[in-house]
Parts: C-alpha cells; structure tokens; sequence
C-alpha cells in the first residue's frame, strides 16, 4: 500500500484493529514539501540568516557542548573519539568449492512426487561465506521489505573521506552511525514535518564498495579490500504528528522527501559539519575534509526492495576479518526500532502497519531435475523437526533436528507429517 493510498478510515481501521491506536487518521491535504530552495554561501556555508547559522551566533559554550553531546548520543563522545581505533580489515571469506555451500555437512531428506526421495546440503547462511552471499542478501531485503517497503523510501549515502577513515575503528564508526541519525532526524523534522514529529529510519555500514569485476567466469566478488566506509540510510515516507489545535489527536502523514539543488546542498552542509565536529576531535585539519552525500528516492516496489537488498548486503571477507555485528547488522531507529517505550508503542505499531510492504508467498524449493516443475516436499519427524542425513561423526549435534544415517530410514513414499519447506530455493 503506498502513501497515496492511504485514507483516513483505512487507518482508522488499521488502528483499532491491530494497533490499538482509536483516534488515529491519516492527515490530508499536506503536500510535504520543504521551504524550497535553501540559501547557500560560498563553499557550502549558510547565509547569515540560515536557521542553523542564527542559532549559532545565541549560543554560549556551554549550551553548544550540550547540543553536540546530545547529537552524537554521549556525554563521552570526545573520549570515544578519541580511543586508539580498533581497524577493520579484510581476510578470505569461507568459499565453497563446488557451486553450493557444504559448510554445514549436514544434507536435507527432500521428496518430489515424480523423482522420490532426493539429497540437497543445507547452506550455512553465515554472513563470512561468499558462496551464500546472495542467498543471505536476498533474504535480508526481503525481510526488510516486508517490514517497511509500503511507502516510497529515500535513500541517502554519507561517505567517509580518506583524510578521516584511517584514523576510526569500530567504536568511532559506531559513533558516528549515532550522529548521522541526529543529523537526519533533526533535518527532515526542521524542513519537512512539524515540530515533534516522528518516523523511523534503517541504517547500514558498509566497509567497502563493490568488489573488483571479475576476469574469468566466476561471479563478482561482494566486497573489495579496500577500507572505504561509508553508511546507508532510508526513510520511509511515513510520519507521525503529535496533537496539535487542527488536528487533537494527532495523526500520520505520507512526506514526499524527494530533494531540490538547495535541500542536498544543505544537507551536505550539515554532514559537513558532523565530519568537521570529528576532525577536530581527531587532530585532522578542518578544512581538508571532503564532503559527499548521495540521495536517491524510490517509488515503485521493485526498486524498493532491490535497494532494502543492496543495504543489508553482507560483506563476507570483512566478517570474516572480525567485523563486529555491531557493523554487520541493519539498524532501525525511531518508530522503525523494536523498542521505543511505552509511550509511542501504539504508535509504533500503527507506523509499522501502514509502512508494511507486500511480500510474495514463497512457493518452496523446486525440483531440480530438468522439466519437472514440483515443489519439494521436506521430510520432517513426527515432532514437526526437519530430517537431516548425518555427516562429520554421529557425535556432532544440535536441537532441533533430527538425524538420519541413509535415505533408506525414509518411507518409499513421503510420510505423513511432510509439510511443504519454508526455506528459500
């Protein structure tokens, strides 16, 4: 469901329903457009009577200090900076030789009503195994998707230049995931929403870019070696508005974050000084540090997903390098957060419904000899546990599963209790 489709009485529903919000409503008539074109000085620095440069010149020392602890999300955040980095680095990720991840040794009892019974490995699923790369990043986008894909999204890349990312590590880079959140919750609520408005935003690290293409047939490599961070941030296009004269019980409104020249160029700006904040921090001169910010903005589903997927992409050699899942995991925040107090979880919840995206059922794994378009049944005991056939010693085990010694222990035909699998192909 997108944003122009959203009524009124369609969340008012939704809300009493499911998330147990009554008065509720979706606010009509607001475009969600911005001031428009924001005045720039020369070099990307603000004219005198830019809102953030006028709150600069009232401001003591001691109100600026609290302003940057409260940005940066500690009172330590100097300290921190400051902390002998703990370096990513890159080493050989798990890979399979043969075309399928055989980490696990463990295979699944499969059956197809044409062919019988069948074996097929189970992958590992493991974020430092480049053989099941594509099967977890497409499992991740479509979590994702499912999750917030029901509005349009926009989507911004800060990026770390190569005067600064030498001299942070894990903490640091933590850290300062931590103000890139401040900065885009402050920017979209002075620019596009009313004040005390609330969304939610995802949030992924990637420590490289794409990695080299390939020079035989082999598929291209997921992450390169080169250290070149940078962080992934969408919004989805949903807010919600505290009580206000016009509208008592407050209420959710789609915003169209899609940009002019002025609105990059200020928010540009802003990073800028995030990443000047840190230089100084860091002993690195001001004024050589470089600014990049990318923005992008998606409508149609498919475009949505494709992006929730390149996001949470895992990065297999630097998780095996010792990424922390501090880094290697997606982070949600504001509404998007599992945790977000008593206050706003009816809130949250009615947020979550109406950003929730529409996934296709997955249909199981299909038989993989030529022609045959059955689905694959999965074996499982008569506690409901999939069957697998044992492999590295009868003396490695995990609940949860129960173990076989050959295809012979099976029926001739699928017993009674196999279910369709819920596994990707």
């Amino acid at each position: 469901m997108l944003a122009g489709d959203i009524h009124a009485e369609d969340l008012a529903a939704l809300a009493s329903e499911e998330a147990g919000v009554p008065f509720l409503e979706v606010l009509e008539g607001w475009t969600g457009q911005g001031p428009g074109e924001a005045g720039m000085g020369a070099g990307g620095a603000p004219y005198p009577d830019h809102p953030k440069a006028t709150a600069m010149s009232h401001t003591t020392p001691t109100q600026a200090d609290r302003a940057l602890r409260q940005l940066w999300g500690r009172a330590d955040w100097k300290e921190v900076l400051r902390r002998p980095p703990q370096r990513l680095s890159w080493r050989p990720p798990y890979t399979d030789e043969r075309p399928y991840c055989t980490r696990t040794n463990r295979e699944g009892a499969w059956y197809c009503e044409t062919h019988g019974w069948m074996r097929g490995f189970q992958p590992c699923d493991k974020l430092d195994c480049e053989t099941c790369y594509q099967r977890v990043k497409a499992r991740r986008g479509i979590a994702l998707f499912e999750r917030f894909g029901g509005v349009p999204c926009a989507a911004f890349v800060f990026t770390l230049g190569s005067e600064l990312r030498d001299r942070v590590g894990v903490e640091q880079l933590v850290l300062l995931r931590r103000r890139i959140v401040s900065l885009l919750e402050a920017w979209i609520e002075t620019r596009h929403v009313d004040p005390g408005g609330r969304g939610g935003m995802i949030v992924n690290f990637h420590p490289c870019g794409e990695g080299p293409k390939p020079t035989t047939d082999l598929s291209r490599r997921p992450d390169s070696r080169s250290f070149l961070p940078h962080f992934h941030a969408l919004v989805p296009n949903m807010v919600w508005l505290p009580p206000t004269p016009t509208a008592p019980a407050g209420g959710f409104r789609p915003f169209d974050l899609r940009l002019s020249k002025g609105d990059l160029a200020d928010l540009r700006y802003e990073w800028g000084e995030a990443l000047r904040e840190l230089a100084t921090v860091l002993d690195v001169d001001p004024d050589i540090v470089r600014v990049n910010v990318n923005y992008g903005y998606r409508t149609e589903p498919d475009k949505i997903h494709n992006r929730f997927a390149y996001d949470a992409r895992p990065f297999p050699g630097w998780r095996a390098g010792g990424m922390p899942r501090s880094l290697a995991s997606t982070h949600t925040y504001g509404l998007a957060a599992p945790n977000v107090g008593a206050e706003l979880a009816a809130v949250a919840a009615a947020w979550r419904v109406l950003v929730h995206g529409s996934v296709p059922e997955d249909q199981g794994k299909q038989c993989p000899h030529p022609g045959c378009t059955n689905k694959l049944e999965q074996a499982l005991d008569g506690l409901g546990r999939p069957l697998f056939l044992r492999h590295g010693g009868p003396e490695w085990s995990r609940q949860g599963w129960a173990w076989l010694d050959s295809l012979d222990e099976l029926p001739a035909t699928g017993p009674p209790d196999v279910t369709p699998s819920e596994q990707h192909p």
